[in-house]
């Protein structure tokens, strides 16, 4: 078949100028409104027509163009805010958050885009290699999410890497793979948004006119310092004196910096400016924590939750198995133990020490277990495990360091404890007295659901947000 628009150059001028009017209309709809279902839309309209136009020689194309153009005009007027109004933030991110249990950053970051209002548009760079389905799912927390770009910095995957680049910032060199693309991107966003742990090794060191929100989370300086505390080797000091110094002068670039606790806040005002150091606390999903398949509760079983590429975790398990758990077991010897959480390496010489490793459900060991235990002797921030144990309902014994920051009362709430024979003698009574527990976990999730919501800490976050953008 011989089609008649090659007869025609008249017309087959025509409908390349409207071909690419239509290109050039699209990528436009993707450089400024930045709506996901629209490009889909632009497309649709765009290839279509051509296909149509070519089968009926090329009759529809310009009138195609007048369609889109009405399709933009009606797009611009229902759905899309003015462009003042319109707000657009850059995640820099150590890792995408998704799944939520990925960490307890992916927490915060979830929740932060997926209650996110129609106010604002998101941009992420992720600092870590990511899978298809971690993408995929991280786009389908919110359709404010316009834009996913993985730059893993590969250099601070190792140990060497990352003094490599704590002492790249104690020269004030910008090394990391963003640090381009900010300078050449940040005046197209309102703020910039950074969270990586330690947020201070991944902040650039250029002039920045655009407003950055540091969420610190912890201080790493100060985690280091207790860990110093702990080993006392000057290995540990040196390393506690390199982000000290980072912190302060890394710190000192950001509009407002972030801590989830108190404690770490506290210890950073040392360091940092007062005025620029808020807190916002983690919070919960009491619902999800407070529901779940029933599950017959195990007498006699004590439940530990940690991820265990934290070193806190492992030291603080490995500390509760060796000197506390066999004088609990002397004394009650149907004594269980489970150890939760992914990346365990652990091969305690005791059948009752159950190590699953990652679960899939946690509320199901929070049902089965008796005591919720948390022998931490470092860390920093608000420990997640803890929320998580208070709304699911199950009483808690924890060291001091554990309930940083948490504004819990010993005694109403969960119990503190500190020496080897107080967390036997504790745990043992909590064992064996089962009003004790029934109350401990009624006051916990009260007090949990009242204070420690997800809704009221994502509000104090886009509070923030829109003070920065304001004053800019």
């Amino acid at each position: 078949m011989t089609l008649s628009f090659l007869r025609s150059p008249s017309l087959l001028l025509i409908n390349f100028v409207s071909f690419v009017l239509l290109l050039w209309l699209t990528f436009y709809l993707i450089g400024r409104m930045r709506i996901p279902w629209a490009f889909e839309l632009a497309l649709v309209f765009q290839i279509s027509p051509v296909m149509s136009g070519v089968a009926n020689e090329c009759a529809f194309v310009p009138v195609a163009l007048c369609l889109f153009l009405l399709l933009n005009i009606v797009v611009n007027s229902c759905f899309i805010k003015k462009k003042g109004e319109m707000r657009r933030i850059l995640f820099i991110l150590k890792g995408l958050p998704y799944p939520i249990d990925r960490d307890g950053l992916s927490v915060i970051n979830y929740r932060l885009l997926k209650m996110a209002s129609e106010d604002y548009w998101f941009d992420i760079i992720s600092l870590s290699e990511e899978s298809k389905e971690t993408i995929l799912g991280t786009r389908g927390i919110s359709n404010r999410i316009a834009r996913i770009m993985v730059l893993p910095d590969k250099i601070s995957d190792s140990s060497s890497g990352r003094i490599f680049r704590l002492v790249a910032r104690l020269f004030g060199k910008g090394t990391l793979p963003y640090d381009k693309l900010l300078r050449e991107q940040e005046r197209n966003y309102d703020l910039i948004y950074i969270c990586t742990p330690p947020s201070a090794l991944y902040l650039s060191m250029f002039n920045c006119t655009t407003p950055m929100f540091v969420n610190a989370v912890d201080s790493f300086s100060m985690l280091n310092f207790r860990f110093y505390k702990q080993h006392r080797t000057i290995a540990r000091f040196i390393k506690y004196l390199m982000y000290r110094s980072v912190e302060r002068r890394c710190f000192a670039c950001s509009d407002v910096i972030n801590f989830v606790s108190s404690v770490d806040a506290d210890y950073s005002k040392n360091l940092l400016d007062r005025k620029k150091i808020i807190v916002i606390p983690n919070g919960v999903d009491y619902a999800y924590f407070n529901s779940g398949n029933a599950v017959e509760r195990e007498e006699n079983a004590l439940l530990f939750v940690g991820n265990y590429k934290n070193i806190s975790n492992v030291t603080g398990i490995e500390y509760f198995v060796n000197k506390i758990y066999p004088l609990i077991k002397k004394r009650i010897p149907h004594l269980k133990l489970y150890i939760v959480g992914p990346y365990a390496c652990f091969d305690f010489k005791d059948d009752d020490v159950i190590v699953t490793g990652y679960v899939e459900d946690l509320r199901e060991y929070y049902r089965r277990c008796t005591v919720f235990i948390a022998p931490l002797l470092t860390g920093s921030g608000i420990k997640n495990k803890i929320l998580e144990a208070m709304a699911a309902g199950i009483p808690i014994v924890s060291s001091s360091v554990g309930v940083d920051g948490i504004h819990v009362e010993n005694g109403r709430h969960l119990l503190i404890v500190d020496g080897i024979n107080q967390w036997c003698d504790e745990i043992v009574e909590l064992l064996r007295c089962i009003p004790k527990r029934e109350k401990l976990a009624i006051n916990a999730q009260n007090y949990v659901k009242s204070n420690y919501a997800w809704n009221g800490a994502v509000s104090q976050y886009f509070q923030q947000f829109s003070s920065l953008i304001e004053r800019k």
